[in-house]
C-alpha cells in the first residue's frame, strides 16, 4: 500500500484546484466512514492513545510528583509523538478509503 502524506500527493487530486481538492477530499473521508474498517482503526487509536495517556502520566506523576512542571513537560515530550505516530496508520487507512470514492464524486460533481 503507498503512502500519502498530504492531499496534493494522491493523484487522483493532483489536476484539481485548490477549493475543489478540498471539497472532493472532504466528501470522499465523510464518504470513507461508510467502511467498518475506519471505524475500527478509530477505536483501535483511542483505546491505545487512551491507555498510553494514563500510563505516562502515572509514570510522571510518580516520577517527578503531582501537578509539577517536570511531568507536564515529560508527559507533553512523550505523549505528542506518541499521538503523532499513532496517528499515521488512521490516516493511512482514511487515505485507503476514500481513495475509493474519489473518482465517482468527480464524475457526480462534474455532471451536476
Amino acid at each position: 500500500m503507498q503512502r500519502y502524506w498530504r492531499r496534493l500527493s494522491i493523484p487522483e487530486l493532483t489536476g484539481l484546484p485548490r477549493r475543489e481538492r478540498s471539497r472532493v477530499w472532504g466528501m470522499a473521508l465523510r464518504r470513507s466512514l461508510l467502511h467498518w474498517q475506519v471505524w475500527l482503526a478509530l477505536l483501535a487509536y483511542g483505546v491505545i492513545k487512551g491507555s498510553a495517556s494514563y500510563f505516562i502520566a502515572n509514570w510522571a506523576n510518580i516520577t517527578w510528583g503531582h501537578h509539577t512542571f517536570k511531568a507536564w513537560l515529560a508527559f507533553g515530550l512523550v505523549g505528542a509523538p506518541l499521538a503523532i505516530l499513532l496517528l499515521l496508520p488512521l490516516w493511512q487507512t482514511g487515505c485507503y478509503y476514500a481513495r475509493k470514492h474519489v473518482a465517482e464524486i468527480r464524475n457526480r460533481l462534474a455532471g451536476a
